[in-house]
């Protein structure tokens, strides 16, 4: 029996949707944190791209124990330069790419992820796109996510516009507001922006 460790030392939907229910399934143990006693009976670590480990520590554990490394991608690791984050994401980035190189095999969430990938490594890469989660609550938020809904009774709602991402990606908003502005001159219309 394969022993699957799941590195879960940053916080988001991201990670819990794409690691902790997936993994959660096939017997995983989770922790916030690598060291000595939870790497001793690891056969697989799962990480996701973004993860705050420095790759040196996971690569010292690697040689130590000799476990396969699985690296999670979601996102691309390109930002404009304009990003208000743009110098820590780059040094995010730099670990994420050493990570990349590293690892056993990938999973990611995108066909366009899995070209920019493959540019960088040669180890197997499988697309498992995003789905919507529903009946479900993220333990981090509390976000519940609703029903799904079915096209007949959707199509008979008012217009609802919502907008739901972290603060990172306030220059999208910023990029669309004044379109959105005028959509939200429609009437019957429902608009949310929520950020977390």
């Amino acid at each position: 029996e394969m022993r699957i460790l799941c590195l879960e030392d940053v916080h988001n939907g991201s990670k819990y949707h794409r690691i902790r229910l997936p993994y959660s399934k096939l017997g995983a143990t989770f922790t916030t944190a690598l060291n000595d006693m939870v790497l001793a009976h690891c056969d697989i670590l799962v990480i996701n791209y973004n993860s705050s480990t420095p790759f040196q520590v996971i690569d010292h554990y690697r040689n130590h124990y000799g476990f396969k490394l699985i690296l999670d991608i979601d996102d691309s690791w390109i930002y404009p330069l304009d990003h208000p984050l743009y110098s820590i994401l780059q040094e995010q980035s730099f670990n994420f790419k050493m990570l990349m190189m590293m690892a056993d095999g990938i999973t990611c969430s995108t066909f366009e992820l899995f070209n920019m990938i493959s540019k960088y490594t040669s180890v197997p890469i499988r697309v498992i796109e995003n789905h919507v989660p529903h009946k479900n609550v993220d333990p981090n938020t509390q976000f519940q996510m609703g029903e799904l809904e079915d096209l007949e009774s959707f199509m008979k709602r008012d217009l609802r516009v919502g907008l739901l991402g972290s603060e990172s990606h306030f220059p999208d908003y910023y990029e669309i507001r004044k379109d959105l502005r005028q959509i939200m001159k429609l009437p019957n219309l429902e608009f949310k922006l929520c950020v977390s």
